[in-house]
Parts: C-alpha cells; sequence; structure tokens
C-alpha cells in the first residue's frame, strides 16, 4: 500500500497558501500587496523561505491548519489567501528536518 497522498499539482509553479490541498507543501515567497497581517503572520514563522505545509482542513473547508516550523497553525482561506507560495514536490524528508526547526539540533 502506498503511503505517499494522492494529487496532482496546479499547473502554475506559485499560488497562494489557501490553494494547497492536505498533504501539499509549498515555501512561502511573501505577501500580497496590501496584506494588513503581513506583520502577524510573520510573527507566526510564515517567513519568506520557509517550507510549509497544509495539514487538514475542517469540516468545511474553512480554516485550514498549516505545519510552519515544527508548529500547527490555524488560518481562515481569506488570511491564507494573502501568503504567496511555490510548490514544492512532496519530500520524504520528516518534518523536524533543519529547515523546520531553524536552528540547532542539540
Amino acid at each position: 500500500m502506498n503511503s505517499t497522498p494522492s494529487y496532482t499539482f496546479p499547473s502554475s509553479q506559485s499560488g497562494s497558501l489557501a490553494d494547497l490541498a492536505p498533504g501539499m507543501e509549498g515555501r512561502i515567497l511573501g505577501f500580497r500587496e496590501g496584506c494588513r497581517l503581513r506583520l502577524r503572520l510573520l510573527d507566526l514563522g510564515f517567513v519568506p523561505g520557509t517550507l510549509v505545509k497544509c495539514t487538514g482542513k475542517s469540516p468545511l473547508g474553512d480554516p485550514c491548519a498549516y505545519l510552519v516550523r515544527r508548529t500547527v497553525i490555524a488560518l481562515r482561506k481569506a488570511d491564507a489567501s494573502q501568503v504567496n507560495i511555490a510548490w514544492e514536490a512532496p519530500s520524504s524528508v520528516s518534518e523536524t528536518s533543519n529547515d523546520q526547526q531553524g536552528g540547532n539540533s542539540n
């Protein structure tokens, strides 16, 4: 039995965080112009260059849970759509990789 999630990547190479389906990953590129939550999202770890993974959606599809820097954060679709990402191929690297830790692995 294959444990890899079955999904297809959108045709473009980038989009918004709200476009991620559960199990999909993306790398944060930045924020949409005029994003009023920019500073708050940066404080939560949504920093450009960071890998983020959609871990699940609520039964009605809003909000969604995202794994960013070893922390799961729920965002409404309207807020997640303000974060620009580049699609990442599914990786076999564990969620505790150096990219997720953001520092030493002592």
